[in-house]
């Protein structure tokens, strides 16, 4: 007898629609039913947002999949975190931050930081905030005093293994949830760094993110999500900066290897592409594989304006 199918529906506002979508662009199905915003599929349940706000998730894990939309942690958490910021500030915290996932070209960089209280006053003697708000040149003079006093653990994700992920179908959430994880369980290995408060910067609802570890050996729990947590967490602004000192390394690293002297340019817009253009036309398509991620649009982009110099 076959399996019943199981069905939740749901009602979705503007509001959410949009987090709908975006939540759900890696795992959108190329054809969608009559009236439908989106249809997706996501680990045993399908998941489809009509233009009426209906909201249907079928499958095995139809309830469990749902139930990232109906709870308080998944849709209240971000505005809930920030009004709590202020006893995070001063904690004594684990946090990571991820770069990288934005730029068509290098890898993806995630950092996880132990910062104990006492240790503040020092690092906003030197300046540290969220590395997006820091210029590229001060990241590069203040992350090695970081490094040199703060315990950490860096996770450098190669293009070709995060094309390798890509290709057995793990979407870009799924990847920084398992880098995420990485770096936090191996920071935490080491007894020094016991403590109650491990933060990281929210880029998915936390049942999504343990979700995407359900096949994960080792899984670090009891952790607080925050959003802008860079701004609010001295452990993830850390993490976030020596990420970005990294990834910058990376970048002209990898540039220098292949005869660029300014390295890899950063982004994905029409620089980048008419960059990957020159890429081809110096080392051949295979090359591009190795130092970008090949799920982006701007692959293709690239290709087209190869083939215009041809």
């Amino acid at each position: 007898m076959a399996e019943a199918k199981l069905t939740v529906v749901l009602k979705a506002d503007e509001a959410l629609k949009a987090k709908l979508k975006m939540f759900y662009q890696d795992d959108l199905c190329e054809k969608t039913p009559q009236y439908a915003v989106f249809q997706a599929k996501a680990d045993d349940c399908t998941i489809t947002l009509y233009q009426s706000g209906k909201l249907m998730f079928q499958g095995k894990r139809a309830e469990e999949e749902s139930k990232i939309w109906t709870s308080l942690g998944s849709t209240e958490l971000p505005s809930k975190a920030a009004h709590e910021a202020g006893k995070f500030c001063d904690d004594t915290a684990v946090g990571s931050d991820e770069v990288g996932t934005g730029d068509f070209f290098g890898p993806i960089v995630v950092t996880a930081a132990y910062v104990k209280r006492e240790q503040f006053d020092f690092l906003k003697s030197i300046g540290v905030r969220d590395s997006k708000k820091v210029t590229d040149e001060k990241i590069c003079k203040m992350a090695p005093e970081i490094i040199a006093q703060i315990p950490h653990v860096t996770k450098i994700l190669s293009n070709p293994n995060y094309n390798q992920m890509r290709d057995r179908g793990i979407n870009m959430n799924q990847v920084k949830a398992i880098l995420h994880n990485e770096v936090l369980h191996q920071l935490l290995k080491e007894p020094q760094n016991e403590t109650k408060l491990v933060v990281v910067d929210q880029f998915e609802p936390p049942a999504a993110y343990y979700r995407h570890l359900q096949d994960e050996k080792e899984v670090v729990n009891e952790i607080t999500f925050m959003t802008k947590a860079e701004d609010q967490c001295m452990a993830v602004a850390c993490g976030s900066i020596i990420s970005r000192y990294v990834f910058l390394g990376e970048m002209k690293r990898l540039g220098q290897e292949l005869g660029y002297p300014e390295g890899l340019p950063f982004g994905a817009g029409a620089g980048v592409d008419s960059f990957g253009a020159m890429l081809i036309e110096d080392h051949g398509e295979e090359m591009l594989a190795k130092v970008a991620k090949m799920n982006f649009a701007n692959v293709e982009k690239v290709r087209k304006l190869y083939a215009q110099t041809r």
